[in-house]
């Protein structure tokens, strides 16, 4: 999954993906649910993860 920057609100049950890339200023924000990254996340530029309420963020790697 690639942001491209842009802030990102996950809201799901559980959700699987191979990847997770930032880019210059990207924010995903789990609120709910649950969010599993298969590989360790690319973060150029400093982007951030925040978790808030029942949201979770699970990464392997």
């Amino acid at each position: 999954m690639t942001l491209n920057g842009h802030k990102v609100f996950f809201q799901d049950r559980t959700l699987t993906v191979a990847g997770l890339a930032l880019g210059a200023g990207g924010h995903l924000h789990a609120v709910n649910g649950r969010l599993n990254v298969s590989a360790a996340p690319v973060r150029p530029g400093g982007g951030a993860r925040t978790t808030d309420e029942s949201g979770q963020v699970w990464i392997a790697g």
